[in-house]
């Protein structure tokens, strides 16, 4: 099957965050600056007040900070997921059925890919019985980083890098996850591209 498709011909993307927790946080600091801006980041959060700046700060084992960019911030899923190129839920697992259930109304699975930064619970099986045979999902084993939350809205912490995760995904090709999706987590500001992705 085709990949996900761009947002724009020139390859620009935007991915959506669900959640506001510690890998959260890193994702939102690490995007904006691993893609060169080509991925704009839009957080999904039931409390946009707590996030008192749209540049949320990393700060990497070595002492180096990587600063990223929100676009948009809503509680509202009409207002991001139609958009939405990457769609990425970065809570916990018992809550994953009512999120994705929340965004299903607002998701095209022509255009949306639906993602989960930790895999668990056969998260697969309910991608497909909520979005239907189509969906393109895609789950990471593992969290690419240890990593803890120092501020909320404003800083997170990678404590531990992660020399590579394995991915499973479901009407994704292995092409799409090394061109669109590796990227957005890696410590490149540490002089090394990890974690890097294995398909499972």
């Amino acid at each position: 099957r085709a990949a996900p498709a761009s947002a724009k011909a020139d390859g620009e993307m935007i991915i959506t965050l669900i959640g506001a927790g510690n890998s959260g946080h890193v994702c939102a600091a690490l995007i904006e600056g691993n893609t060169n801006g080509r991925v704009k980041t839009q957080l999904l959060t039931h409390n946009p007040g707590v996030w008192k700046s749209n540049t949320p700060r990393v700060t990497f084992p070595n002492g180096d900070v990587q600063v990223g960019k929100i676009h948009k911030i809503s509680d509202n899923p009409a207002d991001l997921i139609p958009q939405s190129d990457i769609v990425l839920w970065t809570g916990p697992v018992t809550n994953t059925k009512d999120i994705f259930e929340n965004i299903r109304p607002y998701l095209n699975t022509q255009k949306t890919a639906v993602g989960t930064i930790f895999s668990q619970g056969l998260q697969h099986l309910l991608a497909v019985r909520t979005f239907g045979p189509d969906v393109r999902f895609f789950a990471l084993r593992n969290i690419p980083w240890l990593c803890k939350l120092i501020e909320k809205g404003v800083e997170s912490v990678i404590v531990g890098p992660k020399s590579s995760i394995g991915v499973m995904t479901i009407n994704i090709p292995p092409e799409w996850v090394k061109k669109e999706l590796e990227p957005l987590f890696v410590v490149q500001k540490m002089g090394k591209w990890e974690p890097v992705m294995d398909m499972l």
